[in-house]
This record gives structure tokens, sequence and C-alpha cells, in this order.
């Protein structure tokens, strides 16, 4: 790979602007913590299956608009899937080139060819939610973040005014008619914001637990309190009115309010002064946008797909399903209506519907790479990626297993292991599924030469784990070895191989910490040199090696860690849970990224990280030039 025109600092998102993109727990035996070192080297045999590898389109496609990268103006950067990949849940559009999208630790802007971040985490917060966005106009946006209402005023997000104990953690929306005249309903109490100050307007017999808001003008709006009791406002005040017929569903654009109750077979709308229902084609209907009397929209549930259905002033019809789960729909036009959600899946519909949302969102276990131009990862039924230029390449290999380890040593030597003793090499060419002496899971691998390469297997309860050794030709099986599962390998040459692996029994090579709790078990290994190595807990705790023996460095209070990496011996980054933790040299400490997915390897070139996880999430860590 490495195109030489290429910068190898050159972001992957300007690579994307400047080129037309390509479009279209499980536990082994756990009593105690170890560690290997070890140097061996043996025989062995193979039998291998060529698999071609496929090839590399040559022609791009600029027919259509192309889906890049959402820009950020940070040191984290989205590069799979694009335009990233967080779960959302709400969408607000004003026009074609004006519309917003939130959800989990995701706040951005689509100005009609590219999707900005609008909102990031920094140092000292933690990962946000995005909960509610409503709109009048481009200078004026309104967005429920966590426990925050900020409003957008054309240029950058800046307080309401509005108390957080006003917007609390439970149920709040926002709804009005202008810029200066703007409605909140929390669980609390009602507010109304004229342009300049906010003022308490909470219903007299108001009882706790309410969010439910609409209107249609200044003087026509209906809110919802906790005890369902219902209150219109006519500009003047709040009057008791009969309850609608079923919950609020939605319907935040001009034309009518819809409702539904649950797993109830059909939506109701009050149109001319009479109350109208109507068969829902399914059960589930999550959320509503309507247009006009003739024209709405909704999101509804299915199995395996969620679906858009569509009304056209007679009834309501399915006219479209995708793999996504979605959870917010808007529009500004019948023509002009996205939907969004899990894994950062957008649809658009102008006139044709258009998934909006590239890349593959396969759960992805481990990163690797030979250089800043040449990095790998690999996950769950039988996915690689490739980074390209302008995207990350989904290399479907022929097996549904999971892949759990990546590693080589050049481009035209690389390994991939995996369930069930799976093992796959690329010579730069094709792909050969490799067989190898073991049924078991295997999770690690590392590669020092073509005919030195090192996997290990789980360990399960009662079981063998497997130790294996690659001389070039063949697998074979290492003995004797130790007994527990292998969590991974680091070395420094063929003679300086590190391994980690839990397990009940230690023979040869005794060099671990001692284990602070019962079941901890070390989960990754990377060495800055051979007197400067780390070992990475699953839980709370992190060891280093001086050369001479082990010791436990602090760490924060972490579970699910997974993966470990560094550039320096002052700039290293576990994954852990949804969390990155960095080590400074002097301390480790919370990194807060903007990922809401599980978080599992992480791999380092140059001044740049890249981190995986869940959903097929790759992000890049472009280091400051202070660090």
């Amino acid at each position: 790979m490495g195109d030489a025109s290429v910068p190898t600092r050159d972001p992957f998102v300007r690579r994307c602007c400047r080129e037309c993109p390509i479009y279209p727990v499980r536990r082994g035996m756990a009593s105690q913590v170890f560690l290997l070192a070890l140097l061996v080297s043996l025989p062995a045999v193979v039998h291998a299956r060529a698999v071609t590898r496929p090839a590399r389109s040559s022609q791009v496609d600029c027919a259509r608009d192309s889906v890049r990268p959402a820009l950020s103006t940070g040191p984290w950067h989205w590069e799979n899937p694009r335009p990233q990949g967080n779960y959302l849940n709400t969408v607000f559009v004003l026009a074609p080139d004006d519309v917003w999208a939130g959800g989990a630790a995701t706040l951005m802007h689509w100005d009609g060819r590219d999707w900005h971040l609008t909102y990031s985490v920094s140092m000292v917060e933690n990962p946000f939610g995005v909960r509610l966005i409503w709109a009048s106009d481009s200078d004026h946006v309104w967005a429920i973040v966590d426990n925050r209402l900020l409003r957008w005023n054309g240029d950058a997000w800046v307080k309401s005014g509005l108390n957080p104990r006003m917007v609390g953690a439970g149920r709040i929306t926002v709804w009005g008619t202008g810029p200066d005249d703007v409605w909140t309903v929390s669980e609390w109490e009602v507010h109304h914001w004229d342009g300049s100050v906010w003022q308490e307007r909470t219903p007299a017999s108001w009882h706790y637990g309410g969010a439910a808001l609409w209107g249609t003008a200044a003087n026509d709006v209906t809110a919802v309190d906790g005890a369902h009791a219902h209150f219109h406002w006519d500009g003047s005040s709040w009057q008791p009115i009969e309850p609608t017929p079923a919950p609020y569903l939605g319907g935040n654009g001009p034309g009518e309010a819809w409702f539904k109750r649950i797993l109830d077979d059909h939506l109701f709308r009050f149109h001319d002064g009479d109350w109208e229902s109507y068969l829902a084609p399914t059960p589930y209907v999550g959320a509503v946008w309507s247009d006009r009397s003739y024209e709405a929209w909704a999101l509804a549930g299915g199995v395996p797909d969620d679906s858009l259905l569509h009304f056209d002033g007679n009834d309501w019809s399915i006219v479209h399903s995708g793999p996504y789960r979605l959870h917010g729909i808007a529009g500004s036009a019948p023509d002009q209506v996205w939907a969004v959600g899990e894994k950062g899946a957008l649809v658009r519909f102008d006139g044709r519907f258009e998934d909006r949302r590239a890349g593959s969102v396969v759960d992805l276990n481990q990163i690797f790479g030979l250089s800043d131009t040449d990095v790998w990862a690999a996950g769950k039924s039988g996915t690689v990626l490739r980074r390209a230029p302008t995207e990350w390449e989904t290399i479907q290999l022929p097996t549904q297993r999971t892949f759990s380890a990546i590693g080589g040593t050049s481009a035209d030597d690389v390994w991939v292991v995996g369930d069930g003793g799976t093992s796959f090499h690329f010579d730069g060419h094709s792909w050969s599924n490799v067989s190898s002496p073991t049924p078991e899971d295997l999770t690690s691998v590392w590669a020092s030469s073509p005919d030195d390469v090192w996997a290990g297997s789980w360990q399960r309860p009662g079981g063998y784990n497997a130790f294996l050794h690659w001389d070039g030709a063949a697998w074979s099986e290492w003995t004797p070895h130790p007994q527990g599962t292998v969590l991974g390998f680091f070395g420094f040459a063929p003679d300086d191989v590190w391994a980690v692996f839990d397990g009940s029994t230690w023979t040869v090579y005794y060099v671990a910490p001692t284990a602070h709790d019962v079941g901890e078990r070390l989960v990754a290994i990377w060495g800055n040199g051979p007197r400067d190595v780390w070992a990475l807990a699953e839980n709370s705790a992190v060891y280093h090696w001086d050369g001479e023996r082990w010791s436990a460095v602090d760490f924060p209070r972490m579970f699910g860690c997974k993966g470990l990496w560094g550039r320096a011996a002052n700039d290293i980054l576990a994954t852990c849970g949804h969390s990155v933790i960095h080590w400074d040299g002097v301390g480790w400490s919370v990194a807060p990224a903007p990922v809401e997915q599980y978080l599992t390897g992480v791999w380092s070139a140059g001044s740049t990280f890249w981190i995986v996880g869940g959903g097929g999430a790759v992000l890049r860590y472009d280091v400051p030039n202070h660090q």
C-alpha cells in the first residue's frame, strides 16, 4: 500500500477531500497472573488453501457525492465507519445543507458536503450524550447535552441560561415557533424563552414526571405532566384539556402531531376538528415527523431490520427497510428527510433512499500496522480491514469465525488468527487458509520474521491450551508450555519475546508480577525496550518491568481493559471499556475519546495512534505537537 504521492503525515480526512473516496467474559483457568519470556526454535507441516484477495478498484466512481469522515478540529478523528460510528438518536433538518444530528459523544452538523463535529470531549470532562435537538433557524439551535440545555448561536455552542437542575437526568423536550418563542417541558417544570430570558410557566396543578410537548403556533401549545394530565397554552395561560386517545409519538415538523399506544395497531391524529385513526403497518412505531396533513414519516422497529413508514394522506405503509436500528427522524420537506440510528446509521430520502453511512460496522478486536500507511484490523465474521488512502478497505475472508489477533512482519507477511484454531496468511497477493494443530480459539499472534511466528489460545476449564510456533512451513505445538490462556505477545527480537496469560501452573521462565486479586489476568503487553516493558491487566491494574523486576503502577479504576501500545516511553495508551487511558511518563490518567463503542485495540506509528472497537470503530489520534 503506501502511495508515494501521499505524505505520511497527511491526515486521512484531507486525503478524502482531495480524492474522491470509493463509495459504494470469556476466561481461562484463572487463579494467578503470569508473564512468559521465551525463545525456542521448532520444526513443522502446512496444509494451505489459497484464497484470492479481492482486487482494489482502479476506477473511482465520482458520479455521486461521497461519504467522508466527519471533520474534527481536535486531535481525535473518525476513520471508520464514515462519517462516524457512535449511536445517534436525534436529528433536526433545517434545509438540505443544514442538518444537525446527535447521540452518544456526538453533536454534528451537515453543510451539504461534510459532517462537522461541533462539540467534542476534552481532557477534563467525560464523554457526553445528546438527547434532543430543535432549531428555529441556522443561528438558533438548541441541544440537550447530558443535563445541560445548550444554544448554537451560529458560531459556537453556548450556555442557554436554563438552570441545569431544570434539565436534570430525566425526560425533557424542547419545542417552539421561533427564536423568541421556545418551550421546555421537564419532569419538574415548564419554562419559556422569549428571546432574552427564561421564565417559569408551569401549570398550577402540574405533577412531577411530565415530558411531552407539541404545538402548531404560539397560541396553540400542549404539555403533558407525570399524571398524564393535559394542558393547553392559548397565548396567555394554561388550561386543562381532555387527554389524547394515546400517548404523544411525534410530529415535530409543521404538520400534525401523531399518537399511538405501545403495541396498539392504530395511529391517531387530530385533523379538521376530529380524531382519526389509521392502521399501523407494524406493531412498534418509534418516532414521527410530519410535514403536512397528507405527508408524514415514521420509524418502525422490526426483525431483523428497521423500516421507514410513510403516510400519504390515506394510509401508512412500509416504504424502506435496512440493516440498521433507527431512532430519530426529521425533515425540511417531503423529499428532504433524514433518519439516524445505531453505529452511526444515516439514511437520507431526497427522492430516493440513500445510506449515508459507509464502511464496515463489524466489531473489531485488534489493530496492527507496519507503517502509518499500512495499518490492518481484524474482527468478527472473518472480517479484516486495511487502511487505504481514502477509506478502510473491507476484506472478507472465507470464514464466519471471529478473528482475535493480527500481526506480521511486512506487507507480504500478515497473519490473522481466531476461533477454532483458524489462521490465515497474506503473502502480498492472496490470503491462504493455513491449518493449525488445534481446535482451540487462538487469541494472540506475534512474528519476528516469516519463519518465526508465535500464537496462543484460550484454555477452557478442564481443557488444555495451545501454544503454537510457525517455522516458515507449518504450525506445531511447543512443548512443554505453561497452562493458561495466552492473551498477548510482544517481542524485541527472536530471542527476546514476552507473552501474557492467565493460568494455574508455571513450568518455565517465571518472571511475572505477583497477582493482586484472585482471578486477575494480564491481557496485553508492550515494550519500549528490553528494560521498559508494560503489562496491562483486565481490570484496574498495570505492571512495569525495568529489566530486573516487575512492579505495580497506579492505574485508574477501569474494567474491561483490552489493548496496550505506545510510541515512546512517556506516551502510551491503553483501551479499557469505552475509555482510553494515557501514560505521560509520570502517571496514568483517563484521556476521554469521542466514542461510545467498546474499545479493544490500539496501535501507533510516528505521532499517530489508532484505536479500534465495536461497530467497526476505527479512530485516529494525532498527538499534539507539544506532547
